[in-house]
């Protein structure tokens, strides 16, 4: 649907093109738009409780590197969502988009 497309897809294109400019203030804007912008509330909180997850879930990996601005992002977002916080891992870990978005796309 056209809602996943923009709610979905961009926030991730748009918080891995961020995160490679290692520009955590516009992630953060990204992710305040998004939760601004989704309604009903209980869409917006399991969003927010899935990126929440994901992030755990990395840092849980202690095997995995994701480096200081990965860390930083995980301490400063407040609001993230799945599709945000898998944008930031993506660029991270240097993971070419388009194999991200069809990776996110199969998940």
């Amino acid at each position: 649907s056209s809602q996943f497309l923009y709610t979905e897809m961009l926030s991730l294109k748009l918080t891995y093109e961020s995160a490679l400019q290692q520009d955590l203030k516009k992630i953060l804007g990204v992710e305040e738009i998004i939760m601004l912008s989704t309604s009903p509330m209980e869409l917006r909180l399991a969003n927010q409780k899935l990126g929440n997850r994901f992030i755990k879930t990395l840092q849980a990996m202690n095997e995995l590197d994701m480096g200081e601005f990965f860390n930083a992002y995980a301490q400063k977002t407040k609001d993230p969502t799945h599709a945000t916080s898998y944008g930031v891992f993506a660029a991270s870990l240097n993971i070419e988009l388009k194999k991200a978005l069809r990776h996110y796309l199969y998940a």
